[in-house]
């Protein structure tokens, strides 16, 4: 599951047959048949798989969604009776654009929020469908994407939804210094294609301290939907001249 875009969207249907019909009936143009969801004026289609109650959920929109989420979606969470699951294979910007509009018609069908599940970040439907029609990088980066952090490194995670590498920084550097860097470092990524080496270095100018990049795997098992299978760049401080970017 580490190669696909994984989104759920919790809501309080009665049955899988209200699930079906919410989406027939308010969803824009959806239909949802077999494990199928597809928008009917284009054919596109994604996978969709729905699971009952889990009473972990609350908790875990509580973790993902940190100050996104208020304490009446979380109470509303709390209650729902099945969870779609919309899944997508193409991990690219595209992809990535095809999906949100995927999770917005299960939020207009009755959805209370939205966890991206390969990346560990939730989001309130109003985040979610604001600017819906906006497909730019600018818009779709902070759904799809997070910092976390452990004890010898900050870490990206999300970049695997577009198709590429993580980044991250030692935790010598400073907490905002590295949340600088890696978001300009996967803005590079994303708005420039540059083919990185190993031993190229990275700064955010010509005056700023540089970093030494080395190829890593990501650190997440194979099988887990936050695991990379493109691996992360690690931005080590470095002092040489050289630069790339």
């Amino acid at each position: 599951m580490n190669d696909r875009i994984v989104i759920g969207i919790p809501g309080a249907w009665p049955s899988r047959t209200d699930l079906v019909a919410s989406i027939a009936t308010l969803s824009n143009g959806y239909l949802f048949a077999g494990r199928v969801l597809m928008e009917v004026c284009t054919s596109n289609a994604c996978e969709l798989e729905v699971y009952e109650h889990d009473p972990k959920l609350r908790h875990a929109f509580e973790i993902a969604g940190r100050d996104r989420i208020s304490p009446e979606l979380l109470t509303q969470i709390a209650g729902h009776t099945f969870t779609a699951y919309v899944i997508g294979s193409e991990l690219s910007p595209a992809g990535v654009a095809q999906m949100r509009v995927f999770a917005a018609a299960l939020l207009r069908s009755g959805g209370f929020a939205v966890k991206v599940e390969s990346t560990g970040i939730a989001h309130s439907p109003e985040a979610w469908l604001r600017d819906i029609d906006d497909q730019s990088i600018e818009s779709l980066y902070p759904l799809f994407h997070t910092y976390i952090g452990s004890s010898e490194y900050y870490y990206s995670c999300g970049m695997k939804n577009f198709g590429l590498p993580d980044c991250s920084v030692d935790r010598s550097v400073s907490p905002a210094t590295a949340a600088e860097t890696m978001h300009a470092f996967n803005y590079f990524q994303l708005n420039e294609s540059p083919s990185f080496q190993e031993g190229h270095t990275f700064s955010l100018s010509a005056e700023a301290p540089k970093y030494r990049l080395s190829k890593l795997a990501y650190g997440y098992k194979p099988g887990s939907p936050l695991d990379n299978p493109f691996g992360r760049w690690h931005l080590q401080p470095d002092q040489s001249s050289s630069r790339h970017g």
